[in-house]
């Protein structure tokens, strides 16, 4: 399927297709994203803003000085919200980062302390 015009290498003007990786994720990961968000009321879009405000400031904290920080805060995050991580282990998630279970074992425990009311089965 055409999409739209882009530029070859040798500045040709040749047709061009995004690859599709939505239908990838469906058909590899059984994944369908959840992007349309126009079925939220203005009160659950608010609400729902928050939450993730609050989760971005707890990944960022100290980001400038700290990106691996952020790198293992953004690692938890993404594996406590997205369903098709949640199978995956602390440690194989650690190791497939090439970090030890420690690098995210501490920051599981700060998750755990800071979003008490967060439960799903890793944060046992």
């Amino acid at each position: 399927m055409i999409d739209h015009l882009a530029h070859a290498e040798d500045g040709a003007v040749i047709e061009s297709a995004d690859f599709d990786y939505a239908a990838i994720d469906k058909a590899v990961f059984q994944v369908e994203p959840e992007d349309d968000l126009s079925q939220l009321t203005p009160k659950e879009m608010e609400a729902g803003l928050k939450v993730l405000r609050v989760l971005l400031q707890w990944i960022w904290q100290s980001g400038m000085k700290n990106p691996d920080g952020v790198k293992i805060r953004a690692i938890i995050c993404c594996w406590i919200f997205l369903k098709e991580l949640r199978s995956v282990s602390e440690t194989d998630m650690a190791v497939g980062y090439g970090l030890k279970k420690q690098s995210l074992g501490r920051w599981v425990e700060q998750f755990k302390k800071h979003f008490p009311h967060i439960r799903i089965s890793q944060l046992r």
